[in-house]
């Protein structure tokens, strides 16, 4: 199960008891304790894409700002990429060239433009301090992931198509190459739409199918079938071999006083985070 936790500053956020217990500061958001006005109300952490309706980037900007001093970390600089819904990796190692940033630093280093939002991925790997890991989700399934020693971790953004692509294979073989195995990973998932309600059509049946997922797809005779994207994640983590998993059945469609959902406010719906920052982060 996660941990729900409410901060001195009206935050809502779910934690991993696992990811606690390592001293890795991270969160899933809520909507609860922001400032925007409907229908982005309240904690919204971004915009949906294609609608004529967004709400104002300082609104935004005050939420994460409200979020991040939450985790007590409220200089650290933030990294997101564009999500496309595919199984890109994207890594944001020390800078090359002069002095790594110590881990007792308090300033913020500075973010390089593709990762403030230029590149397509979705996945980010981070090792930098004093850097938060994060994607922005409103129903597909948001997983934390952190190395033993808590110094590299990585923010994941899995939809159907995400899951079909198994950008969880992905970012676990990304972190092997660096060295760390998947037994030494531990892993939280995040509030996402539930099976109840994410009912799809034949091609995402058929495509998760193709991914050996059955076991996350739900039959129902004379009806659409529907899907548990939590379930299939954990398959994947499971056969990736990372034994540490951190889940809860939170659904975002379900509870909206809670959540945002794309699917339950037909698009026009703010955006929940999931955040993570290196455990040598001092800010």
């Amino acid at each position: 199960m996660l941990i729900r936790s409410i901060y001195s500053n009206g935050v809502v956020v779910y934690q991993s008891p696992g990811l606690l217990e390592m001293g890795v500061k991270h969160a899933f958001s809520t909507r609860i304790g922001g400032i925007s006005s409907p229908p982005f109300d309240f904690l919204n952490l971004g915009n949906p894409a294609g609608s004529d309706r967004q709400d104002t980037a300082a609104n935004i900007t005050e939420n994460y700002h409200r979020l991040l001093a939450g985790l007590n970390l409220p200089a650290a600089a933030r990294a997101w990429v564009q999500q496309v819904h595919g199984c890109g990796v994207a890594v944001l190692d020390e800078p090359s060239g002069g002095q790594p940033h110590s881990p007792g630093d308090t300033v913020a280093p500075e973010i390089p433009p593709e990762f403030q939002g230029a590149l397509a991925a979705d996945a980010i790997i981070c090792c930098r301090p004093n850097v938060v890991a994060t994607i922005r989700i409103a129903d597909c399934v948001p997983i934390l992931l952190a190395a033993d020693h808590g110094r590299v971790v990585a923010a994941v953004h899995a939809g159907w198509r995400g899951v079909a692509a198994n950008i969880v294979s992905h970012t676990i073989r990304r972190l092997n190459q660096m060295g760390i195995k998947p037994v030494e990973v531990t892993a939280a998932i995040g509030p996402a739409i539930g099976p109840d309600f994410f009912m799809v059509n034949r091609d995402v049946t058929t495509a998760l199918l193709q991914a050996d997922l059955a076991r996350a797809v739900i039959h129902h005779p004379g009806r659409q079938d529907c899907v548990d994207l939590k379930l299939a994640v954990q398959l994947q983590l499971q056969r990736c071999g990372v034994l540490r998993v951190d889940c809860g059945d939170y659904c975002t469609y379900r509870n909206a006083a809670e959540f945002f959902s794309h699917r339950r406010d037909r698009g026009l719906t703010g955006r929940m985070a999931a955040v993570i920052a290196s455990r040598n982060t001092h800010c």
